[in-house]
């Protein structure tokens, strides 16, 4: 059980504090390259190949040791007693939840020394997280996804029916969506719009002015360089915005399914598309804490990536922000694979605020990479043809491309725009799990039960 589980558990400031500084992450070091990063090394962005930091870890207090423990700084003196070098990097929101490296140490007498000791309650590695996308498609000239006429010789109407959507409402600026990636291309003029913006916060004069501690995080927060610019770098986490929310109805681009919506830009992915689950974690917990302390309506999260294994200290930071009341949008996976099989996390963490969303194609059939499952996905939508919208490039003229990302990772930002601050209902749940549990591969002959009866 974890810690939050127990009820002992809160997100706040003083839990986000940082002792030793992230490497930045432009250049590669060795470490990286065998799955560890030192403090003060190089951050490549080539994916680790190891699947983890082999020198990170994340560790739980228990309630017991958090009884004598008010800020990150005192969980060093805890851990001096390691016989081997340990140091605390930062804490990660959450009371008590810390990340550690042990640089150079072997990682079975690392977890045999955490094993024994009275004051953690749960430790783990710090697994590396990626985009689950796959590489851009040919451009597509329609957003069938929203409305599909048959333009790309699917089935009219295999679509999310967002004009009708539109006659009855086209989204909210009050209501602000976490969009956990790569960044946002906060500038962009279908976007800039509909960013979020800190009215506690005073751009540019370093200063931490609403005492949340981050400086500048104004639009959000880069997780990866540990500053208040959340620039993409990428280009996913601007599709996923467009996709969610590009503005509606101004003769710019292309519109989201929500027309007025504000994002909150938490980039924890570097420009080749991977981070620590330590980064996920944080750029959660500061989403839950902005709407506990601060009052900023943060009603969901969008999250396009995974990977790994199940980790502690992530379920805790999702079901925190359940008791927060915000849901947490997951892409089902695209290893065309059953979750209830192989859970693909974070979307298989069995919370009740978690909606794994697969995808379907133009026919309204599962698309052929897409992950699925009976009681571990809750609901399919079309994978979307973005916003037409990639970062800006130095120099260059905005090109407003729609690229078609084949993967459910750009399914879950039209699950996500399409359910703000709403749960599936148990009938739909209930229709998921009814459905037989799909071969490896689907094909347009294979069945499958279209959009419409998920509403």
């Amino acid at each position: 059980m974890g810690l939050y589980e127990a009820g002992t558990a809160c997100i706040s400031s003083r839990w986000f504090e940082t002792l030793l500084p992230s490497p930045p992450a432009d250049e590669p070091v060795s470490a990286a390259a065998s799955g560890g990063a030192s403090a003060g090394a190089k951050r490549s962005d080539a994916v680790p190949a190891a699947g983890c930091g082999a020198d990170r870890w994340i560790l739980q207090l228990t309630s017991k040791t958090l009884a004598g423990v008010s800020r990150v700084a005192d969980t060093a003196l805890l851990l001096s007693g390691a016989p081997f070098r340990l140091e605390v990097v930062r804490g990660l929101g959450m009371a008590g939840q810390i990340l550690v490296e042990t640089p150079g140490v072997a990682s079975d007498l690392v977890e045999a020394w955490f094993g024994t000791h009275p004051s953690l309650a749960t430790f783990g590695s710090d697994r590396i997280l990626t985009l689950d996308a796959m590489p851009d498609d040919p451009d597509l000239a329609d957003l069938w996804g929203m409305h599909n006429t048959g333009q790309t010789n699917g089935t009219p109407d295999a679509d999310v029916d967002a004009p009708e959507a539109w006659n009855i409402a086209t989204g909210s600026s009050d209501i602000v969506v976490g969009i956990i990636d790569t960044g946002v291309d906060y500038t962009h003029p279908d976007l800039a719009a509909n960013i979020w913006t800190n009215d506690g916060e005073v751009a540019g004069n370093g200063l931490d002015d609403d005492g949340n501690g981050f400086v500048d995080d104004v639009h959000g927060y880069d997780f990866v360089n540990d500053d208040g610019d959340p620039m993409d770098d990428n280009r996913h986490g601007t599709h996923v915005a467009g996709t969610i929310a590009a503005v509606g109805d101004n003769g710019v681009g292309v519109a989201g399914l929500n027309w007025s919506s504000s994002i909150m830009a938490l980039k924890f992915l570097n420009s080749g598309g991977w981070g620590f689950t330590s980064d996920a974690v944080r750029a959660l917990n500061y989403a839950t804490m902005m709407r506990t302390d601060y009052g900023v309506n943060v009603r969901l999260t969008s999250n396009s990536w995974g990977g790994g294994v199940y980790v502690q200290a992530l379920y805790d930071a999702i079901a925190a922000s359940g008791e927060a009341g915000m849901l947490f949008i997951a892409a089902a996976g695209n290893r065309s694979s059953d979750n209830d099989a192989q859970p693909f996390y974070p979307s298989a963490y069995d919370l009740d605020n978690v909606i794994a969303v697969a995808a379907t194609d133009h026919n309204d059939d599962l698309a052929a990479f897409s992950c699925y499952g009976a009681t571990t996905v809750d609901l399919a939508a079309p994978i979307p043809c973005g916003s037409r919208s990639p970062p800006r490039r130095s120099q260059r003229k905005v090109r407003r491309r729609c690229r078609w990302r084949r993967a459910p990772s750009n399914a879950r930002p039209t699950g996500a725009g399409s359910t703000p601050g709403r749960k599936p209902s148990i009938t739909t749940r209930a229709r998921w799990r009814s459905w037989p549990r799909r071969p490896p591969r689907a094909t347009s002959s294979t069945p499958f039960p279209p959009i419409s009866t998920l509403r």
